[in-house]
């Protein structure tokens, strides 16, 4: 029963995604800042990535779906966030690194793809799990679901302990540096 409204500015191409509940607003003559706004301000959820748009959906206080790349980015800074990692496919491994093997591999901050290259690293996204994740987003917000706290917990305490485990300080301030340049 929901729709998909594809947000963006200046999309390359157009989605032809043949369903009634699909709108490629990204390409719409319609598009605008205030429309940007007003249908963020209507939505149930985003997902996304952590680029200019993602302010939009805090102001409103909408749940949001943040995959994150590179990971060392992640954060929880909403309580109605969920930060979604992309797999981190190892071909030599042939299987998804653990966090603690992404960040000892130096990739916890990886923002370039020749970072992943020379690791023989391939970042995927699978469509089945995030036609998964949205399902137990849906569920979330119609309260058929409740959150596991003791789960996220645990995880974001394991994420820290990984990342403070192989990155000095200096690291994480260098990295903001260079995103924000």
């Amino acid at each position: 029963g929901y729709y998909v409204i594809r947000m963006g500015k200046n999309a390359a191409a157009s989605l032809n995604i043949n369903s009634p509940k699909f709108i490629d607003y990204a390409n719409s003559e319609y598009r605008s800042d205030f429309m940007d706004f007003f249908i963020t301000s209507k939505c149930s959820f985003n997902f996304g990535t952590a680029n200019g748009f993602f302010a939009i959906p805090i102001i409103f206080n909408k749940v949001i779906v943040n995959i994150m790349v590179p990971i060392g980015a992640g954060s929880q800074s909403n309580k109605n966030q969920t930060t979604f990692f992309p797999d981190h496919y190892s071909n030599i491994k042939k299987r998804n690194l653990t966090i603690e093997e992404i960040a000892s591999e130096k990739l916890a901050f990886a923002l370039h793809e020749n970072e992943y290259k020379v690791k023989s690293v391939t970042l995927k996204l699978d469509k089945n799990l995030l036609k998964e994740l949205a399902g137990e987003v849906i569920d979330i917000i119609e309260k058929k679901n409740n959150e596991n706290s003791d789960l996220q917990k645990k995880f974001w305490e394991n994420y820290l302990k990984c990342l403070k485990k192989y990155y000095p300080i200096e690291i994480w301030s260098q990295y903001q540096r260079e995103i924000n340049s």
